[in-house]
């Protein structure tokens, strides 16, 4: 039997799934953390208790971001061939660009001021291979 959400998981994942879209939809502009609280149908109190403010939201889509694209860099299968191999793992990273630009920017762009990565965000990009 599976773990149950706490309700602030819950209410957590909402929030980001919130901010990713409009993210998606509207750029860096539409992140406000009143829009986030808003989408999610929830306080703005509640945003800024789990995240620390817009700051500690953009920090996760940063993180998330990076975890994507490391899922989709490992599903990749080694060939032998060294050049072959690097341009699958530069393809893979366009795809997810392609797929994700909203992320792509927020990992590779820093359109929020609020938000400049420092040495504990830079392990999100690391553990990417």
């Amino acid at each position: 039997m599976g773990r149950r959400k706490t309700r602030t998981e819950a209410m957590r994942g909402d929030v980001l799934a919130a901010a990713g879209r409009l993210l998606e939809t509207g750029g860096a502009g539409a992140v406000t953390t009143r829009a986030v609280a808003a989408a999610a149908g929830t306080s703005l109190a509640v945003v800024n208790e789990l995240f620390g403010g817009k700051a500690g939201l953009v920090r996760v889509l940063f993180a998330d971001g990076f975890a994507r694209l490391a899922a989709d860099l490992r599903a990749l299968e080694p060939t032998g061939d060294p050049e072959a191999d690097v341009l699958e793992l530069a393809l893979a990273v366009r795809s997810f660009g392609r797929r994700a630009p909203h992320l792509h920017e927020v990992m590779f762009s820093r359109p929020f001021a609020e938000f400049r990565p420092g040495a504990s965000d830079a392990r999100a990009a690391e553990e990417a291979p």
